[in-house]
């Protein structure tokens, strides 16, 4: 006995156990339309990728920035026939600001450094495998000497293609970095990649604060202990 169906049950069996035309065309629809919205989200997938990428490259540069910094103040600072002045020593360390940090408007220029930039407003470009970028950095006043030092500094990467025709980085919260999930924002791809913010500090607290004359944790002295009575 045949396990086909016959000519006149074939209808029948093509209800209950096939397909119909409005079934198989829903099913190409539903193809289709997974087909189309595949590429988007490869793409998007493709895009956190690069941008996760950069945003760990723009943290390496940052963390260089303040390694050379803290090699400046640690070591270096101490060479005489390097820095003859303090103010010779603070030519080299990053520029200062007033107030806040992370209230320190971003670049408003950026060009080739050959070392520090002149001002906290310029940036310098700095390039680390196939991508450039433009690193901010400044610090406050705080003490910068040849033989002691206490100041916090910042360091803000932002991605070089901001001057390429983007209108360069956004002013509000200008301290506040880019996130590692995409965004469809415009304002938020034109935030910095990173910001660290460190303290540099070579020296005790009396000696790497002006107020040390005045300050009672230095002023107060432990007292010599009492000699043994001789027996």
């Amino acid at each position: 006995m045949s396990i086909f169906p016959t000519n006149r049950g074939s209808r029948f069996w093509l209800r209950h156990h096939g397909l119909t035309m409005a079934e198989a065309l829903v099913a190409v629809i539903i193809t289709n339309a997974l087909i189309a919205f595949l590429p988007p989200v490869v793409l998007m997938l493709q895009a956190t990728r690069v941008q996760n990428e950069r945003i760990e490259q723009a943290t390496t540069v940052a963390q260089g920035e303040i390694d050379d910094v803290g090699v400046k103040v640690a070591t270096l600072s101490s060479d005489t026939t390097l820095f003859t002045t303090d103010a010779a020593f603070r030519a080299v360390l990053p520029p200062t600001v007033t107030g806040s940090l992370d209230a320190q408007a971003p670049p408003t220029s950026i060009q080739n450094c050959s070392g520090m930039p002149s001002s906290p407003s310029v940036g310098c470009i700095r390039t680390l495998g196939r991508h450039e970028y433009v690193v901010q950095q400044f610090r406050t006043s705080g003490v910068a000497r040849r033989d002691f030092s206490n100041f916090d500094m910042q360091v803000r990467v932002y991605s070089r293609r901001l001057w390429q025709g983007m209108g360069g980085p956004v002013t509000t919260d200008p301290a506040t970095p880019l996130t590692a999930a995409l965004t469809a924002s415009p304002e938020a791809s034109r935030r910095a990649l990173v910001v660290l913010t460190t303290n540099i500090i070579k020296g005790s607290f009396c000696q790497a604060t002006d107020t040390s004359t005045s300050d009672l944790r230095c002023l107060i002295q432990e007292p010599s202990p009492s000699p043994s009575p001789s027996p």
